[in-house]
């Protein structure tokens, strides 16, 4: 058989399916490629040329507060109260409510920092002529503490009238600011007070707790800054310090838990603290703390107290 006319014939067929211009996409025979009798598809992609990883700098660390080994600075106890503290925490916003303007009842202003200061301190009670408003330095004879106590000697109603009475610690602040000589500006420069602030007595333990005024300096503070004595029917016994725990709370509570079990047959315990028998305590500006109440720095604190 003779296939060359076939082959031309066939040629011709392609050519002219190819559209027979300039032959591309055919052989050197003239017959087309392979890629061309299919379907084109898509070709592969060649793999991406992986680039040399890129070195990420280092995260930097957040700069620490404080240099390394260092423990942050222990906050400072506070060195007493001041009258910016209380107008702005509670004459302000809790007795200003009633006593604003030339209207304020007793004609008592607590509106501003100036008149809490002008009509409170050294000034007269206009219910008891007796007592001063604020009395520097005495809050049991200051009338604005018996009014905010509620002590059933005052005229009146407790203050603040219609409200919540103030928390027990608010009011310590308020004697606290008293105690201190109800200074104008800063926490003043009267000698820190000892009031004794709590007593209880159970069938093996005692508990006695004394506030300062102002905060103590702790390193002051030891076993030996208080003689505790046991008092008998016929002697008195003075305690080993085994037998008693001191516990200084936010620098201006100070409790003394007793174990009487020792003891079990005494009549009272004698406290004396601050007292020149053993050694004597600073407040946080390094002065000794007024013990007896004489607004001179110095002094026993004595407490004799019933088991």
């Amino acid at each position: 058989m003779n296939v060359k006319p076939i082959y031309i014939l066939l040629l011709a067929l392609v050519l002219a399916a190819c559209d027979a211009g300039s032959g591309e996409g055919l052989d050197e025979n003239g017959i087309p490629l392979e890629s061309n009798n299919e379907e084109e598809t898509p070709s592969e992609e060649a793999p991406p040329t992986e680039e040399p990883p890129t070195e990420e700098p280092p995260a930097e660390e957040p700069p620490s507060e404080e240099p390394p080994g260092e423990e942050p600075p222990a906050e400072e106890p506070a060195d007493g109260v001041t009258l910016a503290e209380l107008q702005t925490d509670i004459f302000g916003p809790i007795c200003a409510q009633c006593h604003v303007g030339s209207g304020a009842p007793q004609g008592l202003r607590l509106d501003s920092e100036e008149n809490s200061y002008n009509f409170l301190v050294d000034q007269p009670s206009s219910e008891d002529s007796s007592l001063l408003r604020v009395d520097p330095g005495n809050p049991d004879n200051s009338y604005l503490v018996h009014k905010v106590e509620g002590r059933s000697s005052i005229i009146g109603s407790r203050m603040p009238l219609g409200q919540d009475p103030l928390s027990d610690a608010d009011i310590q602040r308020i004697r606290d600011w008293v105690a201190n000589g109800a200074p104008r500006t800063g926490t003043g420069d009267a000698s820190t007070t000892v009031t004794a602030s709590a007593f209880e007595s159970g069938e093996t333990k005692a508990v006695f707790g004394m506030h300062f005024s102002r905060a103590l300096d702790p390193a002051t503070l030891s076993k030996n800054t208080v003689l505790v004595q046991f008092i008998f029917e016929d002697f008195t016994l003075v305690a080993n310090t085994d037998d008693y725990d001191l516990h200084l709370v936010a620098g201006q509570d100070l409790i003394l838990e007793m174990n009487t079990e020792p003891y079990a047959s005494a009549k009272a315990v004698d406290i004396r603290f601050n007292s020149p028998l053993t050694s004597t305590v600073l407040d946080f500006r390094g002065r000794v703390l007024d013990g007896d109440a004489n607004d001179i720095d110095g002094g026993e604190q004595h407490h004799v107290l019933d088991l």
